[in-house]
């Protein structure tokens, strides 16, 4: 780790402490944006994601639990989607789109894409709503998508999406107030994956596992890799797909049903 990496690090904790010496203290009780209670800092969901008073700094748990309150009141199922770069992230929620819009689905999306605006145009072609983070934080965290909440017209959507794009390694134990954190990697990142990054695995609900359709020219095995995901997180559902040839799309639209609110 380099003096400037370290120092960044360094930061980030004395921010995040700053912050929850705040409301400890009871200097900071409402939301900013829209005038919220955040008096309760961890609610259920909020402690089944951390287990130590560390995560529940890197956290920021207290937003968490007031972004879960903002989609809860407004019958918003929010999910968490967490992959490295090139992992196909894009590409199936491109096809999710697609497929749950025909059947009078609304969606939502909130990316962390820094560097281009490339990807929030393809989702625009959608026509539905969209909100680009724009944030130098080498991660998506609980503040950042309460002010991206503020952007979006809420009423209108049903299940939101929350784009995470970063190395597995700076998102473990990472909760930003969604209903699932839902980890996606592709074969092509190697069978490594999940005992390279066991943290982030062991605390996601779902465990996406993308272009099986380059199985038969890759190194790759399936049943073996989904053994060891279960090993480390017995609890987590794991679909393996292919954006490209739909193998496993049905399975997973089907997953994501079960989950979407009835607005009316």
């Amino acid at each position: 780790m380099n003096i400037l990496t370290f120092l960044e690090k360094v930061l980030k904790y004395v921010t995040i402490l700053k912050t929850i010496l705040n409301f400890m203290n009871g200097e900071e009780k409402m939301c900013e944006a829209c005038g919220c209670d955040t008096s309760k800092i961890f609610d259920k969901k909020t402690l089944e994601l951390l287990g130590n008073f560390h995560e529940k700094l890197s956290a920021l748990a207290e937003r968490a639990f007031h972004n879960r309150k903002h989609f809860e009141e407004h019958k918003i199922f929010a999910i968490n989607l967490i992959s490295a770069p090139g992992a196909g992230k894009t590409t199936l929620l491109e096809k999710t789109i697609e497929l749950l819009k025909k059947e009078g689905h609304h969606l939502g999306i909130i990316t962390g894409y820094l560097e281009t605006i490339r990807n929030v145009e393809k989702f625009k072609k959608h026509g539905i709503p969209i909100y680009q983070i724009s944030t130098k934080s080498p991660f998506i965290n609980s503040f950042l998508v309460h002010e991206a909440i503020h952007h979006l017209p809420l009423e209108e959507i049903e299940l939101l999406f929350i784009e995470n794009t970063e190395e597995l390694v700076y998102l473990e134990n990472h909760d930003i107030g969604a209903h699932l954190n839902i980890v996606l990697f592709s074969v092509t990142e190697g069978e490594d994956r999940p005992k390279k990054y066991p943290l982030i695995f062991k605390c996601s609900d779902v465990i996406l596992i993308t272009k099986i359709d380059l199985l038969s020219i890759l190194n790759f095995n399936l049943d073996k890799v989904i053994k060891e995901i279960k090993e480390i997180n017995p609890k987590a559902y794991v679909i393996a797909l292919s954006a490209k040839n739909g193998k496993g799309l049905e399975e997973w639209v089907k997953f994501l049903k079960k989950f979407l609110p009835n607005k009316s």
